[in-house]
């Protein structure tokens, strides 16, 4: 099948998101660049995860348009300021929590 990649370029990728929803303005709403791309490497067979804070009551593990998608517990948000550049810095702070 053209769409699958051979096993030995099968890619997996880990990808840190900083918002507690997929899409950042609501289902289909804001900017679908993060979506894009992520669901289209998903459509062509590599194993695409998503790890992004959790919000209580949400499934820790979801499947999303082939993606699977990671919510976990932090005791900072990713982004505290979405339009800043803190991302690595939060996100070093929950690997080494």
């Amino acid at each position: 099948m053209p769409n699958e990649p051979s096993e030995h370029r099968r890619l997996t990728v880990l990808a840190v998101y900083g918002w507690r929803e997929f899409w950042s303005m609501g289902e289909g709403r804001g900017a679908p660049s993060f979506f894009l791309s992520i669901t289209s490497f998903a459509k062509a067979g590599h194993d695409m995860h998503v790890l992004m804070p959790g919000r209580p009551g949400s499934h820790r593990v979801e499947d999303y348009h082939g993606v699977t998608l990671h919510r976990v517990r932090t005791r900072v948000d990713f982004m505290r300021n979405p339009g800043g550049s803190r991302i690595a810095h939060h996100a070093g702070m929950f690997f080494s929590y």
